[in-house]
């Protein structure tokens, strides 16, 4: 039983740190991942019209 709960605990753990590695440091937040890495879009306080042009301006540089 103990082995099971330990196993189980240490997945949150696992997720919380690759986050923390992708620089979220608030929930929610826009990630947006591209063959070319992790870009991020917007934190908690982002308006949609800031997340639109973010999101805009990163299909702007990739379509050249």
């Amino acid at each position: 039983m103990a082995a099971a709960f330990t196993s189980r605990a240490a997945r949150p753990e696992s997720g919380f740190l690759k986050v923390r590695r992708l620089g979220v440091d608030a929930y929610p937040t826009l990630l947006l991942h591209t063959a070319h890495g992790t870009d991020h879009l917007g934190g908690p306080v982002a308006s949609a019209d800031a997340l639109t042009r973010a999101l805009d301006q990163h299909m702007a540089t990739t379509d050249t």
